[in-house]
C-alpha cells in the first residue's frame, strides 16, 4: 500500500518550478534550466504518485514554459497541447497537438512520422503540500 498522500522527493522538488500553488516538472524530472543539446522523452515513464499531466493555461505558459528549457524544444500538457519552451524557436507559442499514450500509469509521446525528429517532454504538476 502506498502513502496516503503524495510524497515529493528532494530530487523532484529540485527539478520543478513552483508556480501558483503547484510544482511543475517534466515526467522524467529533467532540470528546468538544463542547457546543451535538446533531447526528448523517447520511452514510457511511470507517472509519479499524486502527479498529473499539467493543464498549460496562459499563466502557466508565461511563467513556467516560456521561461524554462526543460532540456527540450517543447513540453506537452493536457489535451496534447505542445508549447515551445525557452529552447524552442518561439518560446511560449502553441505549436501543435501532440498525442501521448497512457497505459497503466505509463506515459509516452507518439513518435510517428515527422514527430520522430522533434524533441518534447510531458509536463506534469502536483499541488505544493500544505505544511
Amino acid at each position: 500500500r502506498g502513502p496516503d498522500k503524495p510524497q515529493i522527493t528532494e530530487e523532484q522538488r529540485a527539478n520543478s518550478v513552483e508556480f501558483n500553488g503547484h510544482y511543475y516538472a517534466t515526467i522524467d524530472f529533467t532540470p528546468p534550466n538544463q542547457g546543451g543539446e535538446s533531447s526528448g522523452q523517447k520511452t514510457r515513464i511511470q507517472m509519479p504518485y499524486g502527479w498529473e499531466v499539467a493543464d498549460i493555461t496562459d499563466d502557466v505558459r508565461d511563467a513556467v514554459v516560456r521561461l524554462h528549457t526543460f532540456g527540450t524544444d517543447f513540453v506537452v500538457g493536457e489535451a496534447g497541447k505542445a508549447f515551445h519552451t525557452a529552447k524552442g524557436q518561439r518560446p511560449g507559442a502553441l505549436e501543435m497537438i501532440w498525442d501521448y499514450k497512457k497505459d497503466m500509469g505509463m506515459y509516452n509521446l507518439h513518435q510517428d512520422g515527422s514527430l520522430a525528429a522533434k524533441n518534447a517532454r510531458i509536463l506534469i504538476r502536483i499541488a505544493v503540500p500544505k505544511v
